[in-house]
């Protein structure tokens, strides 16, 4: 029931987590910042508050030691989906039925990943 409950605060925070990022990067479009740095800020400004939701609503751990951790697993993850959709795209799936296919299993891998190396409760002891 413990990791059910994990499992929501987790999807419930990935919402969250797209909305802002969504909205965050809409702002730096709307204020007339070039792509580069609407796509860098923006990035930036998501990483941190996904670390506050994931870190803080879902495992309850917002220590420092995890942040770099954090940090390193998303760029990971960034890099494997870029890789999926290349590869998608390569055997004629379009850019946008692709991330479609790939939402579920990053996210799945995204949540064991959190769950099992950045914010395992039994590395603290």
């Amino acid at each position: 029931m413990q990791n059910l409950r994990k499992i929501g605060r987790f999807l419930l925070a990935g919402g969250l987590n797209t909305a802002f990022g969504f909205a965050i990067y809409a702002l730096f479009v709307y204020l007339g910042f070039p792509v580069w740095a609407t796509v860098t800020l923006s990035m930036i400004a998501a990483l941190i508050f996904n670390y506050l939701t994931y870190g803080g609503i879902v495992f309850k751990d917002l220590s420092w030691r995890t942040l770099p951790q954090f940090v390193v697993f998303y760029i990971a993850l960034a890099g494997l989906n870029t890789a999926l959709l290349y590869g998608l795209n390569s055997l004629g799936f379009g850019a946008l039925l692709a991330q479609a296919i790939l939402v579920a299993p990053l996210a799945v891998i995204s949540y064991v990943g959190l769950n099992n190396f950045i914010f395992d409760k039994s590395k603290t002891s």
